[in-house]
């Protein structure tokens, strides 16, 4: 019974590596349907949207306030995961608590949505049509092609916004 138990196992370990292997092959290798993907550009998008030298000042300097602002929300976040982990593993549960903290989470990231609305149409404030075509579209090709653009405290490296505007 013990060898059985070590073969099902061993095999579950297997199809498990095997289930590891084949999602990481999907999501890393490029396409093999022969569809050639267009690179969607990285790094910030106002550097795509030929803007003039004071476009560009004012777009960097709201840009700063705005990743100051997310930094502050994104920390404000993490403390209330962390404090709905330690209300989920306590014995007795307590359900009112658990709730309370689970809002106070939907509310942070429904102002850091909120934040990131204004923050859009703000900047697109300065730039001329064609520039705020182009920077919408960029931001539209970006999410349909699932590039990583989230707020740098939800990123596993820690470092910076890939595609911060």
């Amino acid at each position: 019974m013990k060898e059985n138990f070590k073969t099902l196992l061993f095999l579950a370990s297997i199809a498990l590596n095997l289930v590891f292997i084949g999602t990481y092959v999907t999501y890393k290798l490029p396409s093999s349907s022969g569809e050639q993907l267009q690179p969607i550009p990285k790094g910030p998008l106002f550097l795509k949207l030929d803007l003039t030298p004071e476009q560009t000042a004012h777009v960097k300097t709201e840009r700063d306030k705005f990743h100051a602002r997310l930094q502050e929300l994104g920390k404000e976040i993490k403390a209330r995961q962390i404090e709905i982990i330690d209300l989920l593993s306590a014995i007795p549960l307590d359900h009112k608590a658990i709730e309370k903290k689970q809002e106070e989470i939907q509310y942070l990231q429904g102002a850091v949505q909120d934040r990131v609305i204004m923050h859009l149409l703000q900047q697109s404030t300065v730039m001329t049509p064609e520039q705020r075509t182009r920077f919408f579209r960029l931001i539209k090709e970006r999410n349909e092609a699932n590039v990583q653009t989230c707020p740098p405290w939800m990123k596993p490296s820690g470092k910076g916004p890939m595609g911060g505007n």
